[in-house]
């Protein structure tokens, strides 16, 4: 079964609505869930994660086949097991468990985007994004990305904030000398005061 089929599967099964597969321009599709018990006053939760990973190569790093997960030591090994299966599987677990816990009410709506393509970049996320910003997605309050990693062991670890990447270079041109802190150089291109 593809991972897109399951994942629709068991968001129908913890009693999500409106399920649904739907495809981008590329090869992998965006699964949708929602939940709106919570009434239209209540804030939206968009949850987001990705059901695809790295490729297996090279085969000679791993010690099992990449797609039979294992036990070892106590801890889950096999690919994308951590990134992003994880953090996926945890917040849908999450929804899980509260909807069992609370007769099938949670105190905010939720909406879950779940894709295929965040290990390539998301190259057809922005196009999604934007077909479904006045439809489906419409509403959204607060944006929740399940994708992340545990501090240790015994700690999770939750993100409140990413800004992207940024790469720069910083050229610093400095006195000619060695100037001990306070002291005013002689010549030179900067004049500490």
């Amino acid at each position: 079964m593809r991972l897109g089929a399951w994942l629709h599967d068991k968001l129908t099964a913890i009693g999500l609505q409106d399920v649904q597969v739907l495809q981008t321009e590329g090869p992998q599709p965006v699964v949708y869930a929602s939940h709106s018990g919570a009434g239209p006053a209540a804030p939206t939760v968009l949850i987001y994660g990705h059901y695809d990973v790295q490729p297996v190569d090279p085969l000679g790093l791993w010690d099992d086949p990449p797609f039979e997960p294992r036990i070892r030591d106590g801890m889950f090994w096999g690919r994308g097991v951590d990134d992003d299966k994880g953090g996926l599987l945890g917040a849908v677990h999450a929804v899980e468990s509260y909807l069992q816990s609370s007769e099938g009410s949670l105190p905010v709506n939720v909406k879950f985007l779940l894709e295929g393509q965040e290990e390539i970049g998301s190259p057809d996320l922005a196009a999604f994004l934007r077909e479904h910003r006045g439809g489906l997605l419409a509403g959204v309050d607060l944006a929740l990305s399940a994708d992340g990693s545990q501090i240790s062991k015994e700690q999770p670890g939750i993100a409140t904030g990413l800004r992207g990447a940024v790469a720069l270079q910083v050229d610093v041109r400095t006195a000619h000398t060695d100037i001990h802190s306070g002291a005013q150089p002689a010549r030179g291109p900067l004049c500490f005061r």
